[in-house]
């Protein structure tokens, strides 16, 4: 074996490069400002934006990948427009109540 590589194979740092770890512990407060950008943006209030910084390998894009979650809603195709339309509803709806923004479902209606 070359001695390159079993100093590669002994370096303690392994980035992860926004691979999602088992649990995200200790991250309460960044995901708690994260929710409530969120929910501001959501009820039309105006907000500054936040940057995460940092060293290599510390959770920034794992943080990011979490917001993106957070604010994504999953839909599945389907080749019944009808159906499909149904099923984007159906999504809409459920985001909305994940939210509970009081007023969100009858502004939702009126958009759509």
């Amino acid at each position: 074996m070359e001695k390159g590589v079993r100093i590669q194979a002994l370096n303690p740092f392994m980035p992860g490069a926004g691979k999602q770890p088992r649990d995200l512990v200790g991250r309460d407060g960044e995901l708690e400002h994260m929710e409530r950008l969120i929910l501001r943006t959501q009820i039309g209030l105006i907000d500054r934006g936040c940057i995460y910084g940092g060293l290599r390998s510390v959770g920034k894009t794992v943080l990011l990948l979490q917001c993106a979650r957070m604010v994504a809603v999953q839909l599945e195709a389907d080749s019944d427009r009808d159906r499909g339309i149904e099923n984007l509803f159906r999504e809409l709806e459920m985001a909305a109540l994940r939210v509970r923004t009081p007023g969100l479902g009858e502004r939702l209606g009126d958009v759509l």
